[in-house]
């Protein structure tokens, strides 16, 4: 269109009632098509270019995640000996487990179909040393290689401070998405799955909780059975460090403007952490029951819209609609709703998340845990 138009039409949004707008971009390579351009009343959140000083630190972080890769992958074939020594135990986390002992809640329901490690793509890939600004895209499916953002880095390098907690988060990330990988979510597929928060949110938990498993085991196979002994301890502290590293993921997200399902995942995590803290556990297989099924957690009260490629977003940067409030289906089947009335400050959720405060909404989700678990 002509360029007064477009100006003439810009002049008519008004931010407090209109969503984002997106514009397109018409394309003759792409046989006519039209391709997403400029987002219009997408807030910037600023990234501040890295000084040669951080880049040259995030290039040596890059450099020794590669080698840490090479752990893994030994890891990996240690794993697939192991399996093959096992008999009469056939599930996926059988060689993690000491003697081959996984627990029973591994084995039940949608668990059972989890892929082993050895089908994943960690055998076949390497880390990329080069790519260095790749954005949210971090594996090449053609070329069998890791991408790691020179900003994504530098959050986490912030964020966890030190080398072995990078280490452990760089495993976390790996185990994670190559969960993903073996069940279907390639690059094509992953296209445009915002859309569909529900499956994602769900196939996220899956992908975490194997990924939490994968670490026990690696820890168990490298450092012995004291390291994981007092289980909950073990696991919400994996828990603390996998939510840094979300943080480090969202570094350059619009958190007044989050995704609904991005918020969900840290609310589900934070009362997961909490859950272990304050849960008295009868054993190991308690531990892993509780840690394998997903309470259903909803927040209400903040306005949502949705965005213009159809996901649906939280807007915490206005007034509430009502007040804030927070409801559960726990894995013991109690249904449990809390507003701001029973002395919970569930009003300051939209302000911790804008301002990226974990340790607020740890607060916030530990007394609320307090309260379920009762």
């Amino acid at each position: 269109m002509p360029v007064g138009v477009a100006f003439l039409l810009g002049t008519k949004i008004n931010p407090n009632l209109h969503p984002r707008i997106q514009t397109y971009q018409y394309s003759k390579v792409n046989g006519g098509t039209y391709d997403a351009a400029l987002v219009v009343q997408l807030k910037n959140v600023g990234v501040k270019p890295l000084t040669a000083k951080e880049l040259k630190e995030v290039d040596k972080l890059r450099k020794a995640l590669s080698k840490e890769y090479e752990q893994i992958q030994e890891f990996v074939k240690a794993i697939t000996e192991d399996r093959k020594a096992i008999k009469g135990n056939e599930s996926w986390a059988a060689p993690l487990f000491k003697s081959g002992n996984s627990p029973k809640s591994l084995n039940d329901g949608r668990w059972r179909f989890m892929p082993i490690i050895e089908s994943t793509p960690i055998m076949t890939s390497t880390v990329d040393v080069k790519q260095k600004d790749t954005g949210e895209r971090f594996y090449d499916e053609f070329k069998k290689t890791w991408m790691l953002d020179d900003n994504f880095l530098f959050a986490l390098k912030t964020r966890l401070k030190t080398l072995e907690k990078i280490k452990q988060a760089f495993r976390l990330f790996i185990f994670h998405e190559s969960a993903h990988f073996s069940l279907g979510l390639s690059s094509f597929q992953a296209s445009g799955i915002g859309r569909f928060p529900r499956v994602l949110e769900e196939a996220d938990f899956y992908a975490d909780v194997w990924a939490l498993i994968h670490e026990y085991g690696y820890t168990l196979h490298n450092a012995g059975v004291k390291s994981v002994q007092d289980t909950p301890s073990f696991f919400s502290s994996l828990i603390e460090l996998a939510l840094e590293t979300f943080w480090a993921f969202d570094a350059n997200v619009d958190m007044s403007r989050p995704q609904i399902r991005r918020v969900n995942r840290y609310l589900l995590w934070y009362f997961m952490y909490s859950q272990l803290k304050l849960v008295e556990y009868s054993g190991v297989e308690d531990v892993f029951e509780a840690l394998t099924v997903k309470p259903i957690i909803d927040l209400r009260g903040p306005a949502t819209k949705g965005d213009p490629i159809g996901r649906t977003e939280y807007i915490f940067n206005q007034n509430a609609n009502y007040s804030v409030s927070l409801s559960i289906y726990d894995r013991m089947n109690h249904i449990i709703r809390a507003t701001t009335d029973v002395h919970i400050p569930l009003g300051d959720i939209p302000k911790a998340f804008i301002q990226r405060n974990g340790d607020r909404l740890k607060e916030i989700m530990h007394a609320f845990c307090d309260i379920v678990s009762k």
